[in-house]
């Protein structure tokens, strides 16, 4: 099942954060602030119109990534296991039994909260939900080039880089980005 322990870690500046599996009465919270990181941050794939979800379709979202053994969803909060939702993050899986073995990252961290110790917190409880799962074999992700912090965030937990896709985003200014793609192997830490 895709669920962890509450788990708290310090952030930078004072205070915790606590990384956990959010629950589905909660969806109202993590469109939240799922909302102001599209808004904000030009490093996401999804502009702040794209993103639609509604509270139930984000609720069975919530449930679907609990319930799949192969994915997780996780949300950061500030303070308590009840507090302010600042980060969101999961990992999920292909369809398809060949791709199974893969899990993609995705995470973001609330305006408010960004260089504050919160990416390196879900992305350790990440890690460490993949190396406890026997059947994933890697995790990956994407990155923007220009990303250098996120960039060197994922590298410190031994991600590396596997593809390199230049003007590989195009915004809604017409500027072409170039993306990363990296990954990193699991159960092969002693």
């Amino acid at each position: 099942m895709g669920r962890i322990e509450a788990r708290e870690f310090p952030m930078k500046g004072g205070g915790v954060c606590v990384v956990r599996t959010p629950e589905e009465h909660e969806a109202a919270a993590v469109l939240e602030c799922a909302r102001d990181v599209f808004s904000t941050s030009q490093f996401t794939l999804t502009q702040a119109d794209e993103f639609t979800y509604t509270i139930e379709e984000e609720a069975a979202l919530i449930r679907q990534r609990t319930l799949d053994p192969h994915a997780i969803f996780l949300v950061a909060c500030e303070g308590s296991a009840g507090g302010t939702m600042i980060g969101i993050s999961n990992v999920w899986t292909g369809p398809k039994r060949k791709v199974r073995h893969v899990g993609t990252i995705g995470m973001s961290v609330h305006s408010a909260y960004r260089f504050r110790g919160i990416g390196k917190a879900m992305m350790r409880a990440l890690v460490d939900w993949g190396e406890s799962v026997p059947t994933l074999h890697m995790l990956d992700l994407a990155v923007y080039a220009a990303n250098t912090p996120a960039r060197r965030l994922y590298e410190s937990f031994g991600f590396v880089q596997h593809a390199y896709l230049p003007d590989g985003c195009r915004h809604d200014d017409g500027t072409l980005w170039d993306q990363i793609s990296m990954h990193r192997m699991l159960h092969q830490q002693p």
